[in-house]
């Protein structure tokens, strides 16, 4: 009897999880569109800035758009707004992939009180082993893509920043402009190895 309620517990634990990681996939899909929705939003309006960016700083009095361009100081404006809304889906993109690997855990323990370690490797595999993750792959799935596509358009911020400051050696004071942008990349970067991870860590 005991062994037929373990039977019978297995299936009904996958099918269960056979159904969450199909919802699991689906919102991992809407995300992944939301997502990408916002890079281009958010890249098209950097894009035309930089493209019609003049290599000098604007007149004392002037506004930041001058004809049918855009001086430097606006340029910059454009690159830290750009820059801190990447730190922000970074962030969001960690914080969805952190819930999703806790769920895991759970999971996982569930499936150790009905599996032994062979029916655990038979049925699940490696696939969504919830230990033993680097700091490169502790987040999950689409989560995880997000996050270092996030980190990659924070460096082309930072690279096509550095290359119009070196254009216009004059405006020296911008250069610190370029140090905030580079700081909330440190920030991103800091919150997935030294938060995030470190709460991996704690669970295993």
């Amino acid at each position: 009897m005991e062994t037929k309620t373990k039977e019978e517990m297995q299936q009904a634990l996958e099918q269960q999880l056979h159904e969450q990681y199909a919802i699991n996939n689906n919102e991992g899909i809407k995300s992944f569109v939301a997502f990408i929705a916002a890079i281009i939003a958010l890249f098209g309006a950097f894009g035309y800035v930089f493209v019609n960016t003049e290599p000098q700083c604007a007149p004392q009095g002037c506004a930041f758009f001058g004809g049918s361009a855009f001086y430097i100081e606006a340029y910059i404006g454009i690159a830290i707004v750009t820059s801190i809304v990447l730190g922000f889906l970074a962030d969001i993109a960690l914080a969805l992939g952190w819930n999703q690997r806790q769920n895991h855990w759970i999971i996982q323990r569930i499936r150790k009180k009905y599996y032994d370690e062979a029916q655990m490797r038979e049925v699940f595999g490696d696939i969504y082993k919830a230990t033993d993750k680097t700091p490169c792959n502790f987040i999950p799935g689409i989560y995880n893509l997000l996050y270092w596509l996030f980190v990659v358009l924070q460096a082309v911020v930072i690279g096509s920043t550095g290359v119009q400051l070196w254009r216009i050696p004059q405006c020296c004071g911008l250069w610190v402009c370029l140090i905030l942008i580079i700081a909330v990349l440190m920030v991103s970067l800091w919150r997935r190895c030294c938060h995030y991870y470190c709460k991996y860590q704690e669970l295993q």
